[in-house]
């Protein structure tokens, strides 16, 4: 294996990881399964190419590669379909079977000259050199390519969603590109000695990777965890390592340095150098992407929630519950829904963002599949996993309700097992997804606001209680003084009467 396998081994772990991922977390959707059968074919080329770079048999290399061309033109009308049915595009059905029809002809030309005629042999390794029908293969693939960029292009114009306008653009510098870079591996195949650039699509299959985390592209209901993109960088730069030790055997093989006791120390310390920096590169690029919106507002958090627990105001607690969330977190809707005993349900106590008038005279029933669903988990409900895999029914029902009130998030506030209360999220303004620090700091606050109502209201309970005795100690008192005056009055008339009684005697 030499260094130029180096670009097409990582493409091949990048769809294969892809691939894996989304068959394990993906929900069974046309979307994923058409996405899944891209990587499946995005392995194969990349099979084939690391086949062609590393034989030195230019009648194996050819074998390899006309069988492997089967599948390589098979790429192009599933990539198409794949972005029709992603962009949500219903009508021109015909474009999708006019390229599956031109692929199947073209297909039953692969094991024929008329496909790859022969093999090239380039300073990189063996590739196809490619017969008649050919440039029809390479022109279909990159006017299909243009023409999907061009749609996404257009979404990403249109789109007036913050949150869905990120997704295209991730789609768009992954996914997209990524076809165009493959698209162009047609270029070597046409004679020009030119190292081919599909070779590279690691590169945004990882941008589409980071999408998949932070804006759940394939909707796989997956919240942010770094620990878990650690974890697979790792296992990424574990697998590079391997494959430098192997070129570096196969290349140094056979020099004296090579078998000198003092080589494997030089070479440990070179990799150490080496890989150490990276990590810690990727590590910090990863933290960028991922904490823009840094956590500056933890401790802000962290204070407003000690500071609620102290607060015996209804109206106190929601302005801080509300306007800490809206603002440091910088989502466009959220609202504080209280239980009233009186009416038997929970109705907006306090609302901020777009969704003001929708959710300011709403009352949600103790019995809806909202409430009852809440009360089953005892934590957060999230849209976002709501939406993916099968449901049940009280799954679905809360789906719409989650729909109804504009809601990403909800927050219940129990306390003894009782739902005092909930707070819906909306989305955030940026647009990225709510990540795991931001549910376990939202816990906290929705924890410590749930001990705040249950207090204010027993101080509610108290003072109204208060009130009642001193309003009976005042009609007490009245009374009793009332009876005083009653009882001199009846003691004077008892006088006077006495007095004239004896007058008259």
């Amino acid at each position: 294996m030499t260094v130029y396998s180096i670009p097409p081994f990582l493409t091949l772990l990048s769809f294969a990881g892809l691939g894996i991922f989304t068959f394990i977390f993906g929900q069974k959707s046309r979307i994923n399964h058409y996405f899944s059968l891209i990587c499946l074919l995005g392995v194969i080329l990349y099979i084939d190419i690391l086949i062609n770079f590393n034989v030195k048999s230019a009648h194996i290399a050819l074998i390899s590669s006309r069988i492997g061309h089967i599948f390589h033109i098979l790429l192009i009308p599933v990539y198409f379909h794949f972005f029709q049915e992603y962009l949500g595009i219903k009508h021109r059905k015909w474009i999708i079977r006019t390229a599956y029809g031109f692929a199947f002809i073209l297909m039953c030309s692969t094991p024929t000259p008329l496909c790859i005629k022969s093999m090239q042999k380039f300073s990189f390794g063996y590739f196809g050199k490619g017969g008649t029908l050919y440039p029809l293969i390479g022109i279909a693939a990159v006017v299909m390519t243009l023409y999907i960029l061009k749609q996404i292009y257009n979404g990403i114009i249109t789109e007036k969603d913050s949150r869905k306008k990120n997704r295209l653009k991730y789609v768009f510098a992954g996914f997209g590109i990524m076809g165009l870079m493959v698209g162009l591996n047609v270029l070597p195949v046409l004679g020009y000695p030119i190292y081919p650039p599909g070779n590279f699509s690691f590169i945004p299959l990882f941008i589409f990777s980071i999408g998949i985390f932070k804006h759940n592209l394939l909707d796989m209901g997956i919240i942010l965890k770094k620990s878990l993109l650690y974890s697979i960088l790792t296992a990424m730069l574990t697998g590079l390592y391997a494959l430098i030790i192997i070129i570096a055997d196969r290349l140094l093989k056979g020099f004296e340095l090579y078998d000198s006791s003092f080589f494997p120390v030089i070479f440990f310390l070179f990799i150490a150098l080496l890989f150490g920096p990276l990590k810690t590169w990727v590590q910090k690029i990863v933290d960028h992407l991922f904490a823009k919106e840094t956590y500056e507002y933890q401790a802000t958090l962290r204070q407003v929630s000690r500071t609620i627990a102290s607060v015996l105001d209804f109206d106190e607690i929601a302005r801080l519950l509300l306007d800490t969330v809206s603002q440091a977190m910088k989502v466009d809707n959220c609202s504080l829904f209280i239980y009233d005993p009186v009416r038997s349900g929970y109705f907006s106590f306090a609302t901020r963002g777009k969704y003001y008038k929708k959710t300011s005279s709403i009352l949600i029933s103790q019995d809806s599949w909202l409430v009852r669903y809440m009360m089953e988990i005892k934590q957060p409900v999230i849209k976002m996993r709501l939406g993916s895999g099968k449901k049940s029914e009280t799954e679905k029902n809360s789906l719409k309700e989650l729909n109804l009130l504009g809601a990403e998030i909800v927050m219940p506030m129990i306390f003894n097992d009782k739902l005092n209360g909930f707070a819906i999220l909306g989305n955030k303004s940026s647009g990225n997804f709510y990540s795991d620090k931001d549910l376990y700091l939202l816990e906290i606050l929705a924890d410590q606001s749930a001990l705040a109502i249950e207090n204010a209201r027993s101080c509610q309970i108290i003072n109204k209680l208060n009130k009642n005795l001193e309003k009976k100690v005042r009609q007490r008192t009245a009374d009793l003084e009332k009876a005083l005056k009653e009882k001199e009055r009846t003691q004077e008339q008892l006088i006077r009467s006495e007095s004239l009684a004896a007058m008259g005697q």
